[in-house]
């Protein structure tokens, strides 16, 4: 429980602390001019907040409950408003969206290859990629070549150097489409 001390001549409140005002291990005797008041805020009422928001009034001294409390009024919103709060859900809607296929990975086509393409993901593919570049230019390998790839799930997958990057093109191309469809 919160409270604070209000001088009810100057109608000025305290600063508010936790718990009751204590002198001794007893609640405090105040002059007739103070009252202590429990710091309530009200729970908010039920609303729709796709049309409505809440107006907070300030606090205020209810002395007969010794409260120092709010009211909380459903305010219908303007249409200014009520736009935001839409382009805003469709925004945190495509950010659930994005997240959720960033979670599941990238299904490599033709395959059961699923490949992580979170950030630190899709920086090693990118690295991979580069390297596996700088090799077919030097001849030390060939597009036949085998190599081991990890899949979202670390299980380990034997495949050629041709396979690894379609699956890493692919993986760009399906991370580029998902960025995109977050951001338009």
């Amino acid at each position: 429980m919160r409270t604070l001390l209000y001088d009810i001549d100057t109608q000025t409140a305290g600063q508010i602390r936790e718990g009751r005002y204590i002198v001794d291990g007893k609640t405090g005797i105040y002059p007739s001019n103070y009252a202590e008041l429990v710091v309530y805020d009200p729970p908010n009422p039920s609303y729709d907040v796709t049309t409505q928001k809440l107006d907070f009034s300030s606090f205020y001294a209810d002395l007969p409950s010794l409260l120092w409390t709010r009211n909380k009024t459903i305010v219908d919103k303007t249409p200014e408003e009520i736009a935001e709060y839409e382009e805003e859900q469709q925004r945190l809607q495509k950010e659930l969206e994005f997240e959720t296929a960033v979670n599941a990975g990238y299904a490599v086509p033709n395959s059961s290859l699923v490949l992580g393409i979170n950030d630190s993901d899709r920086i090693l593919w990118n690295q991979l990629l580069t390297l596996l570049n700088q090799q077919l230019e030097s001849g030390q390998i060939t597009t036949s070549t085998n190599i081991t790839i990890s899949d979202i799930n670390d299980v380990q997958h034997q495949v050629t150097v041709a396979e690894a990057k379609d699956a890493i093109g692919g993986l760009g191309m399906y991370y580029y489409g998902l960025w995109i469809n977050k951001n338009s």
